[in-house]
């Protein structure tokens, strides 16, 4: 289940993860909210740009 880069791909993501067997695993073990919280982390954490941009970012600061 590849997540798809980009900002405008957050809600897809979320709702790519609520489908795989973590967000079951993560629902039965610990709760849904916790596993709510992950998905949104994980999909968050796609949208970032990559690391040239990151890097790009930092130098002009």
């Amino acid at each position: 289940m590849p997540l798809k880069r980009g900002e405008k791909n957050v809600s897809a993501n979320i709702s790519e993860l609520h489908r795989g067997p973590q967000y079951a695993r993560t629902k039965a073990k610990h709760g849904k909210s916790v596993a709510d919280k992950q998905a949104v982390a994980a999909a968050m954490h796609a949208a970032m740009p990559g690391p040239s941009m990151r890097m790009k970012k930092r130098m002009t600061m």
